[in-house]
């Protein structure tokens, strides 16, 4: 579940769905209950008008994709082996209007958490204490300039952003132990995760730190290798919207990496993200239409053509 934040920054109850002018408004409205509800009435309009359809049509809809990720689908996934072929996610792709963009792929995702010990003192005998946050600017700073690489195909370069930092008790007359801080890596195939945690290791070593780390490997990029999926699929949005969609492998994760990661082909598309995450989220009504229409059209074409 993702919190509505403060509740003063919203203009309607964010967990009652408020229709203003077209646009319904909500917590999840765009991420992903437009997805959700679009998918569902797709299939259903496509069973009803093709009862004899070839091929099997399954809804996959899950609740900790935004948490573990540990019951949801790759649970589905383990219980399901061997019985699916592609797979469409309904993820919020579409940047300034419905069609412009889906995700044929996503870099990886890893974060690191470093704890860099020094001695704690009293600041006015600094001689007797070692300063953590002083012994790692030099370290910090060559590694937020680290240039990992300069993209791949269709990926944009590997990123790495310092998320939390902290140091000391909150009083300035005690330099502080520890410094702990986080970051994270959105990685494309040209620096893997093995490179990233070869390279801060050795630099930690480089400025002799001492230093304790850890890792969490949260995701790992995949790109869509069924160009059919993508020909659907944008042949569908250009029928419905009059859009020529563009093929992205940019933005967070998602659940498509499951998916992904048994060698099932997966492509991602869905309504505007502009909202998602944040106070007064919300989509448009007409979207939420052809949304349907897209993905129904988009089941129809594939089934016919799939082997």
């Amino acid at each position: 579940m993702v919190p509505p934040g403060p509740r003063v920054a919203w203009n309607t109850d964010p967990f009652v769905p408020t229709e203003i002018d077209g646009v319904l408004y909500g917590r999840g409205t765009a991420d992903m209950k437009a997805g959700v509800a679009a998918m569902t009435q797709a299939a259903i309009q496509f069973i009803t008008e093709n009862p004899n359809h070839p091929g099997t049509v399954s809804l996959l809809f899950t609740s900790d994709e935004e948490d573990s990720s540990l019951y949801g689908t790759p649970y589905c996934l383990r219980e399901l082996s061997g019985q699916i072929n592609a797979a469409l996610v309904g993820e919020p792709t579409s940047i300034n209007h419905l069609g412009d963009e889906f995700k044929v792929g996503r870099r990886g995702s890893l974060n690191g958490f470093i704890t860099i010990n020094g001695i704690q003192g009293h600041t006015a005998y600094a001689h007797l204490a070692e300063n953590p946050i002083h012994t790692s600017l030099s370290f910090l700073s060559d590694l937020t300039n680290i240039k990992w690489d300069k993209g791949h195909g269709p990926f944009p370069p590997t990123t790495l952003q310092i998320a939390n930092i902290s140091a000391g008790d909150g009083t300035a007359n005690v330099t502080p132990g520890q410094l702990k801080f986080q970051f994270n890596c959105r990685n494309n195939p040209a620096t893997t995760h093995e490179n990233i945690i070869q390279t801060v290791e050795a630099l930690v070593r480089k400025h002799n730190l001492k230093a304790d780390i850890t890792w969490n490997d949260s995701a790992r990029g995949f790109l869509n290798s069924d160009n059919s999926l993508a020909e659907h699929l944008t042949a569908a949005i250009k029928s419905v919207t009059g859009v020529t969609a563009t093929p992205s492998t940019s933005g967070g994760t998602s659940d498509a990496r499951f998916f992904a990661l048994n060698n099932i082909p997966v492509i991602e598309f869905g309504p505007i993200n502009a909202t998602i995450h944040a106070a007064n989220e919300c989509v448009a009504i007409k979207d939420l239409h052809q949304l349907t229409d897209i993905y129904n059209l988009f089941l129809r074409n594939y089934l016919q053509t799939a082997r």
